[in-house]
């Protein structure tokens, strides 16, 4: 099942099919809403209609999050813009960005009105240790809701929105690393991480342990472990 990371949850039909994946940590309000999109799924396959008929479900979730916050006075505090930091690329051509750098590169998929991409961004990158590994790659960042047109990592015009559908983008903050001048996805972290993961799946892209050790939590386990050894504290809720 090539899975990844922990908590994933695999909704199966009776047939045994998968109708939706789940990697990671859902918060309630897109865990709910994960749940009622499967359901529909199944219902469309129970009347004989296309799965074709079925948006993806980041335009699912974008469509009650949107109802939601017409009815709430949250939409007066909402913040529809992703953030950024200084180090992050502000380039619409992805691909010459990946070609030409000499670092791994790291495409950021985020979108506005996200509390784990601000968690991400307040956080995480604010770390020490975080940001210095950041600094060892070249990173991008793509609006999975934006309609504005780039150049994808294989050369493609397409608009930030058709890119994330077309990498099969089904959460936000997802991370896709590339090597310096490939335009081939090395890895993918699709799920909700704190620090310390960040900071083992920041080790297992630079250090490139993804060409030994397939398994990421394997690769996870080991380090947490050798941490141990060397008296270093591990906080995997850090």
């Amino acid at each position: 099942m090539k899975i990844m990371f922990t908590p994933t949850l695999v909704i199966w039909d009776a047939q045994g099919q998968s109708q939706f994946r789940m990697n990671g940590y859902y918060a309630p309000d897109k865990f709910l809403s994960a749940l009622n999109y499967s359901l529909l799924k199944t219902e469309l396959v129970k009347s004989g209609k296309s799965l074709a008929d079925v948006s993806s479900f980041n335009d699912y979730f974008k469509a009650e999050k949107k109802s939601q916050l017409k009815e709430s006075v949250a939409k007066k505090t909402a913040r529809p813009n992703i953030k950024t930091e200084k180090f992050i690329h502000k380039s619409d051509d992805l691909a010459g960005l990946i070609k030409s750098s000499k670092k791994p590169v790291m495409l950021l998929f985020e979108q506005g009105s996200c509390l784990e991409c601000d968690e991400l961004h307040g956080n995480v990158f604010r770390r020490l240790p975080v940001f210095k590994q950041l600094k060892q790659f070249t990173i991008a960042q793509v609006d999975i809701t934006s309609d504005k047109k780039i150049i994808g990592p294989k050369g493609q015009s397409v608009t930030q929105k058709e890119l994330a559908t077309m990498l099969d983008v089904q959460y936000t903050p997802s991370m896709l690393f590339y090597e310096a001048g490939s335009d081939k996805v090395v890895f993918r972290s699709d799920a909700y991480l704190k620090t310390f993961h960040v900071q083992a799946l920041f080790d297992y892209v630079l250090t490139q342990e993804y060409l030994k050790e397939s398994e990421f939590q394997r690769f996870v386990q080991r380090r947490a472990d050798r941490m141990r050894e060397e008296g270093q504290e591990v906080d995997l809720w850090d």
